[in-house]
């Protein structure tokens, strides 16, 4: 069985959810003691390569109760409705049964203490865990832009192409798509790079073709990361406050 009790942050919870619903049917979802992860799963425009991530950590929870490391898959739409019966301010638990084809929902309003309950169905369920992408890589570069000034960045460069190519040194990082150019530099304090060595500059590219997913996510955030190392796919982490990280894997 597995429970997960937040006594705030239900809201949070649901922000979070909500890019992914607006890119997949389907979430892969596997619970550890250690962390939560739900993989965006059942989206035909989204190469097999290319994947977006929630990552829960065990200490977001006020409780966290997993006698065995479940795995699931979801329908997101069905979870984001539960999660929306929940109040701003209302405690959560989340809870299911080993073999079971359900998971339960239980609020409880921090004032008045009334109690809610619902259900919902899983579409599969897994006895061990999902063959889920490697996901704990070990990156050279960072490179940090305020979520305001990429989302209107991003924005700009879809109009000239679905692909962004990012080229970053010590003091500078360079956003392009086709001949258009944006150049963000440390010292004006527009930027914020680490890993980078003036002899050694870094290059990613990451996809724009699911672009309104990207910037709802970025409004959870103050400060976007893009992350880079040789040979593993660039990844955009969206920190959504003390709930976790939204991450798009771009390979």
């Amino acid at each position: 069985m597995f429970e997960l009790q937040l006594n705030q942050g239900a809201v949070l919870l649901r922000k979070a959810v909500a890019p992914l619903v607006d890119l997949a049917d389907f979430a892969d979802v596997e619970i550890s003691p250690e962390e939560v992860i739900l993989l965006t799963a059942g989206n035909p425009f989204i190469s097999e390569e290319d994947f977006v991530v929630l990552r829960i950590p065990e200490s977001t929870f006020a409780r966290v109760i997993c006698d065995f490391a479940g795995s699931f898959v979801l329908n997101l739409r069905r979870l984001y409705s539960n999660l929306n019966r929940a109040g701003d301010d209302d405690a959560l638990t989340i809870h299911g049964d080993d073999g079971d084809d359900l998971i339960g929902f239980v609020t409880v309003n921090s004032g008045t203490g009334e109690f809610g309950f619902s259900e919902m169905e899983l579409s599969e369920s897994y006895a061990e865990g999902l063959d889920l992408p490697e996901l704990d890589y070990e990156y050279r570069a960072i490179i940090g832009i305020p979520s305001e000034e990429f989302r209107h960045l991003i924005i700009h460069l879809h109009y000239f192409g679905n692909s962004v190519s990012v080229h970053a040194t010590d003091t500078e990082v360079k956003f392009s798509a086709v001949n258009e150019e944006v150049v963000y530099r440390t010292e004006l304090g527009e930027c914020i790079i680490g890993g980078v060595q003036h002899e050694h500059p870094v290059s990613l590219i990451f996809s724009l073709h699911f672009l309104s997913v990207i910037l709802n996510a970025c409004l959870l955030s103050n400060t976007v990361w893009l992350l880079q190392s040789d040979d593993l796919p660039a990844m955009l982490n969206c920190p959504v406050g003390s709930i976790g990280n939204l991450m798009f894997y771009f390979h």
